[in-house]
Parts: C-alpha cells; structure tokens; sequence
C-alpha cells in the first residue's frame, strides 16, 4: 500500500477575496472550483488539486489539513484497518473535493487531519510543459511540493504515527543539545522529503508550504515575480544542508509562508537510515547563510 505523493494542503486565511487575487495573478494558480468561503486550485501540471483555500471567521492563518494520494479503494481499506489497529478514529467520504473520488481521512496527535486520497482522473505522469502557455502570467509553480508543519509537543507522537501506521521513513533528524528531537523529514517515496515537521509554540500549525519551480532560474524569475508586486523574499535564495533542495521563502498575503523549491534530491536507497544533525546552521543553508529573525513565527 505505497503512498504517492503530498495531494494538496488546506490553509486558512482571513480574507478570501484577496487571497484569491494573490493565488491567480502572482502564483498563477487555476481556480478549478469555488464555494462559499473556500476554493480549490490547481497548479496545472497534472490537473490535479494542489491548494485549498478556505477564510477563517476567526481570521486565523495555518494548515488545519493536508492529503497524500493512494493508488485506489483496496489501498483505503487496507489504511482504514492499519489506522483501527493503532486505535485511531477514522471517516470515509465520497467526491470530498473536486478531482477526488474518495478518501480516508484521521487526525494526528498534534490536531492536523491527515486525509488519504483518490484521484477521480489524472494525467499518465506529471508534465513541466503543461504549464507553458500559462507561464507569461505568475508564477507558474509545476506542482505542490512538500508541507512542513508546526506541531508543538507533538513530534514524536506525529513520528510515530507516520511511519507506524502510514510506513513513511525519516530522511533527517535535527537534535537539540539535550538529545531531543527538534525537526524531522520525512518520506513516502524516493524523494527527501514530503512532509516535514517542527516542534514550536501552541497554536501554530504551518511553517509552510511549497512549491515546485524546477530550476534555480525559475526561482529567480519567481522573486522578480514577487518584487513587481511589492512581496519580499523572507529567505534565499539558497540551498538547504538538510535535503539539498534550492529554496527561497516568502509570506503570501493572508499570513502563511511559502517556499519555492528546486532540485529535491532523490534517495539512493529506499531503506537508508536517517542522518542525524546538530548544527541548526548547517541544515538551513550549505552556502552559509542564517535563518531570518521571522522564521521563529509559523502560521
């Protein structure tokens, strides 16, 4: 029962109307559906959903969700027995979102709800040039990427449900001086990382979300992108010690933080044991480069 990939995430944000100005015309993402107070995007590359937005009456920010794709039904039932031996609740629901044609869905013991899906109809393989026609506008990111999450004092109960009930593997461990854990990376295929996890403050639930923009040259393009209307970059660009992607960082309107990422490297060997770090430093950057002040605050 492989897990595929990270499907999309859900964010809150205060203001819809706004938020959706920002998504369309400076990310350059597609409204594939709208409701009363949430819509569903899609980055285009392989018609699938990648972002839910839906306003908060509480005008908060963060990531209440976030879902992994599954090949099919048989996978969700066998999940579904998985989840019943850890003692963990869990509900089905048909056509839950536009493009999904069901899903599994639980929470974790940090309050994130975790939901497995299938896609009601997908392109054969995920296509950087599907998005050429649209690239003269926005951004244009290929895909969604990964998630980092904020989950307080519930890393290692969030570990061990990942990877007990939902067989992911750590990639790296970042460790304090008193031998607990700091950060984990963790994921379900051949790539670094699909999700990753932060301990930090009651409250927060996103440190956040990325983006697929293929190259370094992408990044640069997307940073103009972000200058010509007045968002600055919160980071980079640079590349990561831990996971060696190129990254740059950035706020979007609504409060949630966005990374563009390049370059995610693939692992050589599915079973390889996590490396362990303890240079908070040397994680962020292998260019030298320090975390800004503001990344002590998710969302």
């Amino acid at each position: 029962m492989p897990l595929q990939k990270l499907a999309f995430a859900e964010l809150r944000v205060p203001d819809l109307g706004s938020c959706l100005d920002f998504h369309t015309q400076v990310l350059g993402l597609n409204i594939i559906a709208q409701s009363a107070g949430r819509a569903y995007l899609g980055a285009g590359g392989d018609d699938g959903l990648d972002l839910i937005l839906t306003e908060d009456p509480a005008g908060r920010s963060g990531a209440p969700r976030f879902a992994l794709m599954v090949d099919g039904a048989d996978d969700l039932i066998g999940y579904q027995s998985r989840l019943q031996e850890a003692g963990l609740d869990s509900w089905r629901e048909s056509a839950p979102a536009p493009g999904i044609a069901e899903s599994l869905s639980f929470t974790l013991p940090s309050g994130h709800v975790v939901a497995l899906v299938t896609a009601a109809a997908s392109s054969k393989y995920l296509h950087p040039a599907r998005r050429s026609a649209g690239i003269s506008w926005g951004i244009g990111p290929v895909d969604v990427d990964h998630i980092t999450l904020r989950v307080g004092d519930s890393l290692a109960l969030n570990m061990k449900c990942l990877s007990e009930v939902l067989g992911f593997r750590a990639s790296d461990v970042s460790v304090m001086p008193d031998g607990n854990v700091a950060a984990v990376w963790m994921r379900v295929g051949d790539y670094h990382h699909d999700v990753a996890m932060f301990g930090g403050p009651p409250g927060e639930s996103l440190d956040h979300l990325a983006w697929n923009v293929s190259t370094f040259e992408n990044i640069k393009r997307s940073l103009d992108v972000l200058g010509q209307f007045g968002i600055p970059a919160e980071a980079g660009p640079g590349r990561h010690g831990i996971g060696g992607n190129l990254y740059a960082y950035f706020r979007a309107p609504g409060g949630n933080r966005y990374e563009l990422s390049a370059e995610m490297p693939r692992f050589l060997n599915r079973d390889a044991e996590p490396v362990i770090w303890t240079d908070p430093a040397a994680g962020f950057s292998a260019w030298g480069s320090r975390h800004p002040e503001s990344f002590k605050d998710g969302s």
